[in-house]
């Protein structure tokens, strides 16, 4: 990749990345790498819905980005983020429903096919790609046992692995062929660097339970840019 493009695609994830974090304290301290906004001082009775509504902007990226419901009361004095993607959005007209939230768009099968995958670590899936919560999970969630090893499921370049990505523990995110991304959360301990290439099943991690997850576990997405998709569509049958 040219010089700084890892960052450039590091940047575009961690405004669109989402997945199975849940509720947690507001860490106001860190904004959201990338993003355009501003902090404001939660008042009594505020809570994420109002003040996406009082700031024109989705419900969802208030409440996500600064990890709490979207009906839950804020405490008054918390510091928020409410970030402005572009230009400022049209106040929404009520909360939008799952049914109503654009859906991550699906690639055709024959780009699917052309791109296939080895699973990143056995076990069982506990949660699916879709709806999930309200909101929509995007990737699943593989049952293992912690320390287990986490293999790249393809050939490619990492170009993140820290814990900078709120409610995701330690995180590793593999490109490959300049397209597909493919996202390991919760990890106990990644075992790749950043600028570093990996082989399709080398280890780059021990699953774990950092971040917001009650047990081990490893979430995996797919994503194609900032799209992400059914991880299952890629993976190999096993």
């Amino acid at each position: 990749m040219r010089p700084g493009a890892a960052h450039r695609v590091l940047a575009l994830l961690l405004c669109v990345v989402g997945g199975c974090a849940s509720s947690a304290p507001l860490h106001p301290q860190h904004p959201p790498l990338e993003l355009h906004g501003r902090w404001v001082t939660a008042v009594s009775g505020d809570t994420a819905d109002v003040l996406a509504r009082r700031h024109g902007v989705p419900v969802d990226d208030v409440a996500e980005l600064n990890d709490v419901d979207p009906e839950t009361p804020i405490p008054a004095g918390t510091q928020v983020f409410i970030p402005r993607w572009g230009q400022e959005a049209v106040p929404p007209r009520g909360r939008p429903t799952v049914a109503q939230r654009p859906r991550p768009a699906s690639l055709p099968g024959r780009v699917r096919g052309t791109f296939r995958l080895s699973w990143p670590v056995g076990g069982t899936v506990s949660s699916r790609f879709g709806p999930r919560w309200g909101r929509i999970h995007e990737g699943i969630d593989i049952l293992v046992a912690e320390g287990t090893d986490v293999r790249a499921a393809a050939a490619g370049e990492v170009v993140y692995s820290g814990n900078k990505l709120r409610g995701f523990g330690n995180l590793v995110i593999v490109l490959h062929e300049g397209r597909f991304l493919t996202v390991y959360a919760h990890n106990r301990e990644n075992l790749v660097r950043e600028r570093t290439y990996v082989d399709r099943g080398q280890v780059i991690a021990r699953v774990g339970t950092t971040g917001h997850s009650t047990a081990p576990h490893l979430h995996f997405e797919v994503r194609v840019g900032d799209v992400p998709q059914d991880p299952l569509d890629f993976l190999e049958e096993r």
